[in-house]
């Protein structure tokens, strides 16, 4: 973060491009105004005041070479198309370059002015004396006899760099009011350098020659140049409210009271007025600084005690255009960059999930390297928790019908209530249907704890159970050992057996939730298939009293409260959702091992 500013001016920046060139001198610029300088210096045992004084003094040492740099074309041009050397003088003058503007002189003949102008912008003292030559030639009526640029410069030694106001009288003695840079054609840019060079004391700060310059432009709005965006021309004019980005950010080294959002509107640097990228990556530098932020943030203290500024709504909608400028481009991956520099977690979070759901797809049908550069960048770059992609994948194979996948992305981004959802109303419905079990075994067995589940005993258990149940009728025995869990799967029951499987989904069953068609079908399935096997089952059917229940069920009045029996589960049977032809069988099938029952009792 040291000089994060000038680090910009190091990238590659195309020299026959105006925009370029314009965006390299704004980040020159703002090196020179806030990239540190401690080490150009050796401040160790000097005071506060010392120390502030001479960083100021450094920075207007490197603001006046980047000024000599930024005019040194529109000078050179000057000089070339000067009337007289006196004119060519103050065109080398507007760009620093005294010991050209002294020779220009010589080569005029003028030997003692050109003396003089090597002391431009010099003491206190040498101004005043120059101010009272000029008062004395007013008086005596002798301005008018001096050229123009002659008088401009001596006015330029006298520390005045706008105006200079004439003298009334007879022809012969008039001379007319003279504004320095409308005379000379010159731009805002060379007329503050001007006002910095000329105008301001050496001891002088930079937010001087600002305020200088920014009380001409208030006072002579016609006469002196207003900062206008490097891309304004008379036939395309900008906004009258837009101003040069590179005046802005001298404002904002001056002004430590200016809005940072009315300097870094877009209109400010670029032609496309929904162009945000420069705007935002200066404002985030600035904030992340402490130099500056935009209006509406908040001081929060942490818990350490210190206080942290806490950016407000401003700044996050620059950071939401400038994202949305980026997707627009194609360059989503990069949005996701910018949108993790949203202030609210929340707000950020959703923002991202949402551009990687929206472009998903890109990672899914594509293939090559700019895929898999693409998910490193967003996984071990921007650091995006794998959990969030996988998310997104499974909500882009819902939106396709691909349930299976859903799950197992939903899986995988350990989304267990979610998955556990997709898995109860789509995956294990289809698997009952299609009798493709196996499938729906190994989707069950990645749910690594249930106890998170919500629901799971009338979800996930239901299934899971009625697979091991399953395993059992088609043996075609009815006596195996218990059922195995997935190695390492928590909190599913740890009894098993066949009779444990089949209570578990006579309460499973009844109560399971069926709104879906799928679901209905495959429930009321899993129902006969069920009532089938406890029929048969000796260990559910142990008692010639077994059907107490089932006539208690059917609301037979029956005195059989004073007879030893063993409760039966088969009377549950007819609680299960079963198909009407279903519940007539059972019903039969029940009624007949009641009356077998009771003649074998008679026997």
């Amino acid at each position: 973060m040291g000089t994060l500013f000038h680090s910009f001016t190091r990238l590659s920046w195309s020299p026959d491009d105006p925009a370029s060139q314009h965006e390299k001198d704004v980040w020159e610029l703002a090196s020179v105004l806030w990239d540190p300088i401690a080490g150009e210096l050796a401040l160790e045992e000097e005071s506060q005041e010392m120390i502030e004084y001479m960083q100021e003094a450094c920075r207007k040492e490197r603001l006046s070479k980047f000024l000599e740099a930024l005019v040194e074309v529109a000078a050179d041009e000057h000089v070339y198309g000067a009337t007289t050397l006196e004119e060519a003088a103050i065109a080398h003058l507007t760009a620093h370059r005294v010991e050209q503007a002294c020779a220009s002189l010589l080569e005029a003949g003028d030997f003692r002015l050109a003396n003089l102008i090597a002391m431009v912008g010099g003491d206190a003292k040498l101004r005043s004396s120059i101010k009272k030559q000029l008062e004395q030639w007013k008086n005596k009526g002798v301005l008018a006899e001096i050229l123009v640029p002659i008088r401009a410069l001596y006015e330029l030694l006298a520390g005045n760099t706008c105006y200079s106001e004439g003298v009334r009288g007879p022809p012969e003695d008039a001379a007319p009011s003279l504004f320095i840079p409308d005379r000379f054609g010159l731009d805002w840019k060379r007329g503050f350098g001007l006002k910095l060079w000329y105008g301001c004391a050496e001891e002088e700060p930079i937010g001087n020659a600002v305020a200088d310059y920014e009380a001409d432009m208030r006072e002579y709005p016609e006469a002196v140049p207003a900062p206008k965006p490097w891309y304004h021309t008379e036939v395309d004019p900008a906004r009258d409210d837009a101003i040069d980005i590179l005046w802005g950010l001298l404002k904002l080294y001056a002004d430590h009271e200016l809005n940072l959002e009315e300097v870094l509107a877009p209109m400010n640097m670029t032609t496309s007025y929904i162009d945000y990228r420069l705007s935002w990556q200066l404002r985030t530098i600035l904030a992340k600084k402490g130099i500056r932020d935009f209006s509406g943030g908040k001081l929060h203290r942490r818990t350490d005690g210190t206080d942290e500024f806490i950016a407000g709504s401003m700044a996050d909608q620059i950071t939401i255009d400038f994202a949305g400028e980026l997707e627009t481009l194609g360059m989503w991956e990069w949005a996701i960059f910018v949108l993790l520099h949203l202030t609210d977690t929340d707000s950020r979070e959703t923002a991202v999930r949402n551009v990687i759901g929206k472009h998903i797809d890109e990672l899914e049908s594509a293939e090559g390297a700019d895929v898999g550069k693409k998910l490193e960048f967003l996984e071990k770059t921007l650091l995006i928790p794998k959990n969030w992609i996988y998310e997104a994948r499974a909500l882009q194979a819902r939106s396709a019908g691909r349930h299976l996948l859903e799950a197992e992305y939903l899986l995988a981004a350990q989304a267990w209530n979610e998955a556990h959802k997709t898995v109860v109303k789509k995956v294990a419905p289809e698997a009952v249907i299609s009798g493709d079990l196996e499938i729906l075994k190994l989707i069950l067995a990645k749910f690594e704890d249930v106890d998170l589940v919500d629901k799971w005993n009338l979800g996930g258990q239901i299934y899971l159970d009625y697979i091991h149940l399953q395993e059992y009728v088609l043996s075609g025995k009815l006596h195996l050992g218990p059922a195995k869990n997935a190695p390492g799967q928590k909190g599913l029951p740890k009894s098993n057996s066949p009779k444990d499987l089949a209570r578990r989904l006579l309460v499973g069953l009844k109560n399971a939730d069926r709104k879906g068609f799928l679901q209905n079908i495959a429930i009321r399935e899993m129902a006969g298939v069920v009532g089938s096997w406890v029929l048969k089952s000796e260990d559910m059917v142990c008692s010639p009293f077994f059907l107490f229940n089932f006539y208690y069920y059917l609301g037979w009045n029956m005195m059989l409260t004073s007879i030893n029996r063993q409760i039966s589960e088969a009377p549950k049977l007819l609680e299960l959702p079963l198909t009407e032809d279903q519940f007539l069988r059972k019903t039969v099938n029940l009624g007949l091992a009641y009356y077998k029952a009771r003649l074998q009792e008679v026997r």
